[in-house]
C-alpha cells in the first residue's frame, strides 16, 4: 500500500502540475512564434523517450536491489539464529566473508546504476541545453530578419527555460509509476 500512496502522491504533486504547466507553455510559445515552438518541442521528446528507455532499466535494478538486501538480512538472521552452530564449526569468518561479499555486490551494482542514472540524466540535461541554444540562435536570426521581435524571443525564451522542470516532473512521475 505504501508504494500505492507514492504513486498518487507523485501524480498529484507532479503529474497533475507539471502536464498543466506544461500545456499552457506550449501554447503561449505556439503564440509567440510556431517555428521556434516545433523547433523546441523537438528537443522535449528526447528526455521522455530516454526516460521511457531507462525506467525498466531503472525498475528492474532496484528490484534486484531490493532482494539483495532482503537475503542478506535474512542469512545474517539466520546466522545469528545459529551462532552457536556457526562457532561450534568455526564457521565465524566463514560467515562473515559470505556477507561481506553479498555486500560487495550489491554495492557494485549500486555504483553501475548511479553511473547509468548519472548518463540518463546528463543526455537530458544536454539535450535542454541543446533546445535553448537552438531556441536562441534561430530566434536571433529571426530578429535579425525582422520576422519576431526581440521581446517576444525573450518571452520565447523564457518559456523555454521552463519547460525544464515540467519535463522532469513528467520523467519522474512515469518513472514512479513504472516501477
Amino acid at each position: 500500500i505504501h508504494g500505492l500512496v507514492a504513486a498518487m502522491n507523485d501524480v498529484a504533486l507532479h503529474l497533475i502540475p507539471s502536464l498543466v504547466y506544461f500545456a499552457i507553455a506550449v501554447v503561449i510559445m505556439f503564440r509567440l512564434d510556431a517555428r521556434l515552438a516545433l523547433l523546441v518541442l523537438a528537443f522535449t521528446t528526447v528526455p521522455a523517450a530516454l526516460s521511457a528507455f531507462a525506467a525498466p532499466v531503472q525498475s528492474r535494478r532496484e528490484r534486484r536491489l531490493v532482494d539483495a538486501w532482503a537475503r542478506v538480512h535474512g542469512r545474517f538472521a539466520e546466522v545469528l539464529g545459529g551462532l552457536l552452530t556457526v562457532k561450534s564449526f568455526v564457521q565465524e569468518e566463514r560467515e562473515r566473508q559470505r556477507l561481506l561479499d553479498h555486500v560487495r555486490s550489491i554495492n557494485r551494482e549500486t555504483v553501475r546504476g548511479i553511473g547509468f542514472d548519472s548518463g540518463v540524466g546528463a543526455a537530458q540535461n544536454l539535450t535542454v541545453a541543446s533546445a535553448r541554444v537552438a531556441a536562441v540562435g534561430v530566434g536571433a536570426w529571426l530578429v535579425v530578419h525582422g520576422q519576431i521581435t526581440t521581446g517576444s524571443l525573450v518571452a520565447f525564451l523564457g518559456y523555454v527555460g521552463g519547460l525544464v522542470a515540467p519535463v522532469q516532473g513528467l520523467a519522474l512521475a512515469y518513472r514512479t509509476l513504472s516501477i
